[in-house]
């Protein structure tokens, strides 16, 4: 929908910055939370004497989501030719945008108001949401930049070292255009 799906050039980018989605604040309080309530659960059925597998499934339900918040990651990487974005585990390969296809990139100062939309992953302070033309990796701190397709598409990244990634995909688009 937002990218071509040609492949990554085969060579090392030029520059990669990873980020971690789930800030480390959301993941203590969920854990602080989660914590408490299992030990609840856990006495109310020993006083019950009910089977430890009633315990244990509510235990891997909660804990099991939490691992995985602490492996998404937004990486985004630019190559003489391109920029690939990829949130892992989510996107099986990485999106390309080749620098051909991009008509306009703005730095953004001011964040974005966030929304109520069906469209959102909300991830504590930060957000990612998506529409038909636009995608939006609102991350908690950071610069964002906004890349515009010749198709009128959208995507936006906000990144805490947004200004480092503004400058590479500058000069990556400057050496592609000699």
């Amino acid at each position: 929908m937002f990218d071509d799906r040609s492949t990554v050039p085969s060579g090392p980018p030029q520059y990669t910055t990873a980020v971690s989605l789930v800030s480390r604040e959301l993941l203590l309080f969920c854990i602080v939370t989660t914590i408490p309530v299992l030990v609840l659960v856990a006495i109310v059925l020993v006083a019950e004497n009910e089977p430890l597998w009633t315990f244990w499934l509510p235990a891997v339900g909660i804990l099991v989501p939490l691992a995985v918040l602490t492996r998404l990651r937004l990486v985004v990487s630019v190559y003489d030719s391109c920029l690939t974005y990829r949130v892992s585990p989510w996107h099986r390969r990485a999106r390309v945008i080749p620098f051909d296809s991009l008509t306009h990139v703005d730095r953004r100062y001011a964040r974005p108001r966030s929304l109520i939309s069906l469209r959102r992953i909300n991830l504590g302070r930060s957000w990612i949401d998506w529409d038909s033309e636009e995608v939006r990796y609102v991350l908690a701190r950071g610069i964002g930049i906004r890349l515009e397709r010749s198709d009128g598409k959208e995507i936006e990244l906000w990144v805490p070292n947004g200004t480092v990634l503004a400058a590479e995909i500058d000069a990556a688009r400057a050496h592609r255009s000699r």
